[in-house]
């Protein structure tokens, strides 16, 4: 239940097997979140999640009164044609065909089939394997069971859910305690969903009963059910009734990022939906909620219909929501209040990552306040000194984000203790003196800290905390992370020296996330838009859950390497040396290898191959496939290919090996600012020349940012990179994916879910990277949803209606007319106020790249055909002895440059 990367205004069905119900509709109208409880982002087909399998009052209504159905006392009450656990199978297999290619979970009731005895019981397990197949594996099975006990009991409820039935997850009873819940979570990638407060007539009796502190018990529930294990969120969601939006409101509002809601009650129960949406979304992620709907779907005549009537509500409920945050103001936004450590004199900006944070924050619009002048404390970071001048001269007050390092994360803390806080991010955090005499004569350590009342007063807590920290021991801030649970949110970032120096991604990251009322960007890996480096170091937590795998088959006897293979495998170790690990990812490792012939440096690429699952990843197929087509100077070269099955490399690899270039544009940019004025001509000329390559073979590289664009530091050659996302483009039938192309550099009809984009995404691309490139590294539009994002397009170039984008409303599908009008195209205005430097010819170029309809925007050979690039001689950016002009030159401003003839 961890929450994941959403599309945007979509809704999800899962179907609830509750035959005292009826079918039920979970409208997946927070998208792909749902599956992220379980499973990865887009691996499965559906694309929102739904569940119309309640077949109890479905099946009253369905057949009206032409068959006698029983009353409350009588087994059978749910009304089938027969009393009997096939026919109540043959209901739910009607339902599971009806909306296969709609729903992405199913809710079958366990006491229902229960109540057959041990047949019921097989009828359950046939349908949870019809479930599997109807899918392709790709929809999650909720299994509606209440369980609740302890001790072996418990553990043997789940074996039976899990191992027996094969479920996702399964509804628990938490009122008996932690270890009525821990054999739930014992694996890693189940979740549980735990009874909170429940839509049915009598949960008042018990469950808002007052503690002694004057919460409610349901709140006190949810406390547990969440700490019942470290995986937090990713692990266990609450079951809260849409019927009392009140006590949504306030669960969602004391509960960490990411939990979500399974909240019955909609429809017969008269639950609200509008105002569900409204008390239960998590405005952090702009996800949370699965709204089970049942008689809705089962009485319609239609039922495929109904749902997709069903999900277009929703979705709307839910754009209406996100649209009135969007378009209030910007006090809507958290004043940012930077606290830095110790005491000291003069300006804190040079120092550590102060300066670089304020920057990034004031590039994405926030208010930011940190010391001027120097510390209040020259002497030393002292309580009876700081938290004054946090809170009176640097203002902290509800409506402030207050980050804090070292000993001012100390203040943060104790400032929570004292007043409402938006939300604290806590770098390099500890909660004794640490054997220092300074610290310990701080005040800061005098008493205990109260960890309750910091988590009440913070709407929400990030911690950040180095691995490799020479001031502040790893043991010391998790230790923190522990006692500011559940509310925390803990990210480690390997290999920080207390961090003094940045760039510092996962902070950025933190503070705009945390405030943002709409969904997290989509993206692989939930990396958009942060640091490539960054990203590959941070390791949150907690991490979402994945599905059961499939049962493996057989296993499979590896053969003995024959002659050729043994040969192949002697080339590779014999042309090739391995040296040190230069980074590591899902499929495997990279490795930087010598060239034994050449003595040239040498990318290793070395992947697994499952022989006994999937077999050799599909992207990895992709990239081989289209890079052995791909001849350019400007394209990364694929230099050899291997499928090892025993040696010095790994058993069972593939082994790509590719010339070697460590460093990517991101990094010359931030090294090196905006870069001179012919460098920035050769560098833009080059990213078309590579691009042009691709499409010329009908290739769409779909994921252009810089991080993928690497260059030789000594010659300035642009290589792109990375074509796992890239795939054949074969006009006009051919339809495509839409979980490509990293958020800052996506297009808007990517994020509008079209499936028939063409070449003109990597024109987008283009366009974005070309105006990172004229700020010296400022991205265009770096946000953290797609909402947001297409908001920023938007605003700059004015909104689309189906008569500025004819076929809009037909190849978009989450295209939303009541989104806000924005008529003026500022896209000039914009590049201007960026940098005043580049002359609007070049910035004019740039905006050909990013028209909002794309059919407008300039194809790569007009863009390789403007005036600027008059004077570059292709033949010599191919050659072996191109060095790029202005490479290591000082910044040159580029109206220097005289405009184009």
């Amino acid at each position: 239940m961890s929450a994941l990367p959403v599309r945007v205004a979509h809704a999800w069905a899962i179907v609830w097997l509750d035959f005292y119900q009826t079918p039920c509709l979970i409208t997946e109208s927070f998208t792909d979140g749902i599956k992220g409880m379980f499973r990865e982002i887009g691996r499965g087909k559906q694309e929102y999640p739904f569940n119309p399998l309640n077949p109890a009052n479905a099946t009253t209504n369905r057949l009206g009164r032409k068959k006698k159905y029983c009353n409350d006392k009588d087994s059978f009450r749910f009304g089938l044609p027969e009393p009997t656990p096939e026919a109540a199978f043959k209901f739910c297999e009607e339902l599971v065909e009806a909306t296969k290619d709609v729903a992405v979970a199913y809710k079958p009731n366990a006491a229902f089939f229960e109540q057959f005895g041990a047949a019921g019981w097989q009828q359950l397990k046939r349908l949870i394997e019809l479930i599997r197949r109807a899918s392709d594996g790709a929809a999650l099975v909720v299994l509606d069971a209440k369980r609740g006990d302890i001790g072996s009991t418990a553990q043997a409820y789940a074996k039976s859910a899990y191992e027996v039935l094969g479920a996702d997850s399964i509804t628990v009873n938490p009122y008996m305690g932690k270890d009525s819940m821990e054999p739930f979570l014992s694996d890693s990638t189940r979740g549980v969903w735990a009874l909170c407060k429940t839509s049915n007539k009598g949960s008042d009796d018990i469950q808002t009963c007052k503690l002694g502190d004057g919460t409610h018990l349901y709140h006190h529930v949810a406390k547990v059910a969440l700490e019942s294990t470290d995986r937090g969120p990713a692990s266990v969601g609450l079951v809260v009734g849409a019927t009392d939006t009140e006590a949504m409101r306030s669960l969602r509002q004391s509960l960490p990022c990411g939990v979500w809601f399974l909240a019955p009650g909609i429809g017969a129960q008269g639950g609200d939906l509008e105002a569900a949406v409204r008390a239960g979304l998590d405005r952090q992620t702009g996800m949370g909620i699965l709204f089970p709907v049942s008689r809705g779907i089962s009485k319609a005549a239609d039922r495929r219909a109904a749902a997709i009537e069903l999900n277009r509500l929703i979705n709307e409920a839910r754009s209406r929501s996100s649209c009135a945050a969007m378009s209030a103001d910007n006090a809507g936004r958290p004043k940012i209040v930077l606290v830095p450590g110790n005491g000291g004199v003069g300006d804190i900006r040079p120092a550590n990552f102060y300066g670089w944070f304020e920057k990034q924050m004031l590039d994405r619009g926030y208010e930011v306040k940190l010391p001027e002048g120097g510390m209040p404390d020259p002497v030393r970071a002292r309580r009876s000194i700081w938290i004054p001048y946090i809170r009176d001269t640097l203002k902290c007050d509800e409506n402030t984000v207050l980050v804090g390092h070292s000993s001012g994360a100390v203040a943060a803390l104790r400032l929570a203790e004292e007043q409402k806080l938006r939300g604290i991010v806590l770098i390099a955090v500890y909660d004794d003196p640490l054997g220092d005499s300074m610290e310990a004569a701080s005040g800061y350590f005098d008493g205990p800290f109260d960890w309750s009342a910091i988590q009440n007063n913070c709407g929400f807590i990030v911690q950040i905390g180095g691995t490799e920290d020479t001031l502040v021991p790893i043991d010391v801030q998790r230790r923190v992370a522990g006692m500011l649970r559940p509310k925390v949110e803990y990210v480690e970032v390997p290999g920080e020296d207390h961090f003094f120096v940045p760039p510092f991604g996962a902070l950025v990251d933190a503070v705009t996330r945390h405030w943002c009322p709409i969904p997290p960007a989509p993206g692989l890996g939930g990396d958009d838009g942060m640091d490539v480096d960054n990203r590959e170091r941070v390791n949150r937590v907690p991490t979402p859950m994945q599905p059961p795998p499939p049962p493996p088959p057989r296993s499979l006897k590896r053969p003995r390497p024959d002659g050729q293979e043994q040969q192949n495998r002697d080339e590779l170790e014999n042309r090739y040396e391995l040296c040190e690990k230069l980074g590591e990812g899902t499929y495997g490792k990279v490795y930087r290898g010598m060239d034994k012939v050449t003595r040239e440096p040498v990318a290793i690429k070395r992947m697994k191959i499952n022989l006994e699952d999937e077999g050799c990843p599909s992207l990895a197929i992709r990239e081989i496939a289209l890079l052995r087509k791909i001849k350019s100077a400007n394209v990364v070269s694929l230099l050899h290919i291997h499928a090892d099955r025993g040696s010095s490399f790994p058993w069972d690899s593939l082994t790509l090996v590719f010339e070697l270039l460590t460093y990517d544009l991101r990094q010359f940019i931030k090294r090196n600012s905006i870069p001179s004025a012919p460098c920035l001509k050769y560098f833009v000329y080059q990213i078309l020349r590579g691009v042009k390559a691709c499409h010329e073979l009908r290739i769409m590289h779909r994921d252009i940012k810089p991080q993928n664009l690497l260059i030789s530091q000594t010659t300035g050659r642009i290589k792109l990179a990375d074509f796992g996302l890239a795939r054949s483009y074969m006009h006009p039938t051919h339809r495509c994916t839409h979980e490509i192309v990293t958020l800052w550099y996506r297009a808007p009809e990517v994020i509008m879910g079209s499936l028939d984009y063409t070449y003109s995404i990597d024109v987008w691309s283009i366009g974005c990277v070309m105006a990172e490139l004229f700020t010296g590294g400022s991205p265009l539009f770096p946000t953290d949803s797609e909402v947001e994002t297409l908001f920023q397009i938007f605003r700059m170039r004015g909104t689309p209606t189906p008569e500025t984008w004819p076929g809009i409303v037909e190849t978009c599908p989450d295209y939303c007319e009541l989104w806000p009008k924005w008529k003026e195209d500022r896209g000039l205005q914009t590049m201007q106020q960026r940098n005043p430097e580049i002359p609007d010819w070049l910035n004019e170029l740039a905006l050909s790249c990013l028209r909002v309809t794309p059919t407008a925007r300039a194809t790569v050979a007009e863009l390789m055909a403007h005036p600027w690039f008059k004077d570059v001689d292709d033949a010599w950016v191919a050659g072996e002895f191109f060095v790029c002009p202005g490479l290591h030159s000082d910044s040159q401003p580029i109206r220097d440059e005289a405009e184009p003839a």
